[in-house]
């Protein structure tokens, strides 16, 4: 098990800037800065939502292809879904619909406000997935490259964030949480999870 002081990430000064840049707080219509929405209209459909929740029982929430389509043009209402849906494991199966592979740094940073704003209800499949994207979006940038680095270290802090809520991840993903610090050890943050991860598993032996 995890102490709580084994779950905050290690400050690194000297490497890239704050993983998740100002751009990405929560609800932020520049997102998606060629969105033909603006950000007033989008501002009014979100208090729409939250004023009759019973509008969700009309949007095509079970289509993937829609729900990637309000990722893509209309992020803030899409966060907006999310808060309103009383049903987590509905939450999660939208959450994981919108992770696509591989994602830019902006849609990394987006995706990971999101999961930081929801994680006590996030689950597990949905955390195997996001790390999946990750990894998919890491291998195709040059090893020590900046948007790398960024990347995994802002993957590492949503982890972090995870076991911070449940420590008990750090059994259920452990092989992929392992294969993923491993593959990017030269990044501090991933090395220093790793070397928790597996302290906490001697430590249950």
């Amino acid at each position: 098990m995890l102490s709580k002081a084994e779950t905050e990430p290690a400050e690194s000064p000297a490497e890239t800037p704050s993983p998740v840049d100002n751009s990405t707080n929560r609800g932020s219509s520049s997102i998606n800065p060629s969105s033909l929405i603006s950000p007033q209209v989008m501002d009014r459909i979100v208090d729409v939502l939250k004023r009759h929740p019973e509008i969700l029982d009309r949007l095509p929430l079970d289509s993937p292809r829609s729900l990637r389509l309000y990722a893509t043009n209309c992020w803030p209402v899409l966060v907006a879904i999310i808060d309103i849906v009383d049903d987590p494991s509905k939450a999660n199966r939208i959450i994981r619909e919108i992770i696509v592979q591989p994602m830019s740094v902006v849609q990394h940073n987006s995706l990971a406000q999101l999961l930081f704003d929801q994680m006590p209800e996030i689950e597990p499949d949905t955390l195997f997935k996001y790390l999946n994207a990750v990894e998919a979006s890491c291998r195709l940038l040059l090893q020590g490259n900046m948007q790398q680095t960024h990347n995994v270290r802002l993957a590492v802090k949503v982890i972090h964030s995870a076991l911070r809520i449940n420590d008990s991840l750090a059994d259920t993903m452990f092989i992929e949480l392992c294969s993923f610090c491993l593959s990017y050890s030269w990044v501090k943050d991933a090395l220093d999870l790793y070397r928790q991860l597996m302290t906490a598993q001697q430590q249950t032996l």
